[in-house]
């Protein structure tokens, strides 16, 4: 098998690139958005909670509750599905290839999360833990967890990779640049949706940098993983191409991301 390297990109990922920074836009913004927005979904119960503005780090409100904050990674969790598409041969490459991204991000950040709250004792994990235990009891708990579970999520996402090598719709040769793209476009993205949140400036760092970033630093695994578990041998050109409309979703995307829930949008007077 050939070793993956960045100066081993091939013409047709060259003309990728606009198309992969637009998927990889899409793959990051609707996971986030989602999230929140079960947030704000879950506030419609008798709970006694009141949804005041939503943004790109989180979902204001009046009172908490475990079962709003519960509702964001449920929502990640169930959005992870999508990474089954890698594995549908009826599907056109563009749709497989963002259901593994898509799927990725969404796993990634559903089961790292835990280990954010353990570590920070804060949260969406720590709402829900802190109404079933004591602190000194679930962060350690949940810290363990959260890296098991992402340690899993990881090869979870390879082998979905490695299918996509093994189809000829991504060539062995641009899994590093796609996956390092991906890693560094999508970060950039997320953090940016931060730098203007209502709240604190703090939020930059522990919701933008922290999920664009942290909880996306697996990507750097896939490519050694996928060369040490042996790809299967794909055609040596890939068949992955992705069109305008990609492009101009991506885009939308991205300008709703920024432009709107960046700076908030208000939910209740």
């Amino acid at each position: 098998m050939n070793a993956i390297t960045t100066d081993q990109l091939s013409p047709q990922a060259t003309t990728n690139w606009i198309g992969i920074a637009a998927v990889t836009c899409l793959a990051y913004v609707v996971p986030d958005l989602l999230h929140e927005l079960a947030h704000a979904a879950a506030t419609l119960l008798p709970l006694g909670v009141t949804a005041v503005s939503i943004s790109t780090i989180g979902l204001s409100s009046t009172g908490s509750s475990a079962v709003v904050a519960l509702a964001g990674p449920l929502a990640n969790v169930v959005l992870s599905v999508t990474m089954a598409l890698a594995f549908a041969s009826a599907m056109s490459p563009s749709w497989r290839f963002f259901g593994w991204l898509f799927g990725t991000v969404n796993l990634f950040n559903a089961t790292i999360y835990p280990f954010y709250s353990a570590l920070l004792g804060s949260g969406d994990w720590a709402v829900v833990l802190n109404a079933l235990a004591q602190p000194w009891l679930w962060r350690p708990a949940a810290g363990i967890a959260g890296l098991g579970l992402y340690v899993a999520s990881i090869y979870l996402s390879m082998t979905a990779l490695r299918r996509l090598v093994a189809a000829g719709i991504v060539a062995e040769a641009n899994v590093d640049p796609y996956c390092t793209g991906a890693y560094w476009i999508g970060g950039a993205l997320i953090t940016a949706g931060a730098v203007f949140n209502p709240i604190s400036p703090w939020f930059i760092l522990t919701s933008g940098a922290a999920a664009g970033f942290g909880a996306m630093l697996g990507l750097f695994a896939l490519p050694p993983l996928l060369r040490r578990r042996g790809a299967d041998a794909g055609p040596t050109r890939e068949s992955l191409r992705i069109n305008w409309a990609w492009t101009l979703a991506g885009v939308a995307a991205a300008a709703i991301f920024l432009g709107i829930f960046g700076p908030g949008l208000r939910l209740a007077a």
